[in-house]
């Protein structure tokens, strides 16, 4: 678990300033190994990353219906918070990565994971700070968006081993936020805390990618 210092020092503004929506704009006219980026629509692939939370005791009216269902058994559960994941009740957090850096450029959450697909999240707080367009990268969970570019989205060979190269990167990154073991194991505290040290790890992964410890390079 994080001490109690990542509790506070994620207030600071040193930190608050390492993950900054602006920075999937880098390197959109360089050179890198002598192949010329050119610019594109797309800047930044898109994930949800679902982290387990202490099943929270439902309303009194869940409790009704589940006692119409006859769901007497075991502890009562918040049908809200149930992640399709694991199953069990989670917060839901949206991260988004530049594709020519992979950089953290966007985090955004906690919300409970039953009651917030990915779409909602997106059209609630994202769609409105994309630039015209402005595409993302992402899986296939949003369906019907035109500033999403699903996996089958490709217009070459080429291009869709650079949107594969791209995703499993941000698959990894998760996979580096899911280290830490407050967002790996099963969050017990006060769920409002849960989003400040979230927030803590994200900016903390950042700080390693600026101090040279960078995921993989995408050529796309």
């Amino acid at each position: 678990m994080l001490n109690s210092l990542s509790f506070a020092v994620t207030d600071q503004p040193f930190l608050v300033q390492q993950i900054r929506w602006e920075n999937r704009k880098k390197k959109q006219n360089v050179i890198i190994d002598g192949v010329p980026f050119i610019k594109k629509s797309s800047k930044a692939t898109l994930d949800c990353l679902d982290c387990r939370v202490k099943e929270p005791m439902p309303s009194k009216r869940q409790l009704r219906v589940q006692s119409r269902k006859g769901q007497k058994k075991g502890h009562p559960y918040d049908s809200r918070y149930k992640s399709h994941k694991f199953g069990k009740a989670g917060l839901r957090y949206k991260v988004c990565i530049c594709i020519r850096t992979g950089d953290i450029v966007w985090v955004n959450g906690g919300y409970p994971a039953g009651r917030n697909p990915d779409i909602n999240i997106y059209k609630k707080k994202l769609q409105s700070m994309l630039e015209p367009g402005e595409l993302l990268e992402a899986d296939n969970g949003y369906g019907g968006q035109e500033q999403i570019r699903k996996k089958e989205n490709y217009v070459s060979r080429v291009d869709r081993r650079a949107k594969a190269r791209a995703l499993a990167r941000h698959e990894h990154v998760n996979g580096l936020l899911k280290n830490y073991g407050v967002l790996r194991q099963m969050f017990r505290h006060d769920l409002k805390f849960h989003s400040t040290c979230f927030a803590a790890c994200a900016a903390q992964v950042q700080m390693s990618f600026d101090c040279g410890e960078t995921p993989w390079q995408c050529k796309y």
